[in-house]
């Protein structure tokens, strides 16, 4: 019976990131992904610096947590392809082990959830870089457009 399924399972999961990589709109702001607000955001703050009187220093503090961001997204992808390649190796030997292509996959998901949880606070800590009344000057001029 488990050998039933087994082959769903393999086609699931190999077509799955295809399908997600499809319909990904990195960086275009046109995506709803955190990485998309965060990046349209930064771009949004760049476009808008003068009339939001944003000093070098705080250029620069955005630029450094943009940077950790790219850094942080090609580490989570990186983590996330080997464990789809040690997942598809294991399901490509005569006895796969089920428990380590649980770990394997438990590997993906958690590289993935600590890559969201980073973001939101480089989201946070962006936001904190403007003062208050940039801030609110900030909202102004995203909802006037």
């Amino acid at each position: 019976m488990k050998s039933k399924w087994l082959p769903l399972i393999l086609m699931f999961l190999l077509v799955l990131p295809v399908a997600g990589f499809a319909n990904h709109e990195h960086g275009k702001g046109g995506g709803d992904s955190l990485e998309d607000m965060y990046f349209g955001k930064v771009y949004f703050l760049f476009q808008n610096k003068a009339e939001l009187g944003l000093t070098e220093d705080q250029l620069n503090q955005i630029k450094d947590i943009k940077f950790d961001v790219k850094r942080m997204m090609i580490d989570t992808e990186a983590k996330k392809d080997l464990a789809m390649l040690d997942i598809n190796q294991e399901l490509h030997k005569d006895q796969p082990d089920v428990n380590k292509i649980d770990s394997f996959i438990d590997q993906k998901h958690t590289a993935k959830a600590a890559f969201t949880k980073n973001l939101v606070r480089s989201i946070l800590n962006t936001k904190a870089i403007l003062t208050p009344e940039q801030q609110a000057k900030a909202k102004e001029l995203y909802y006037k457009k």
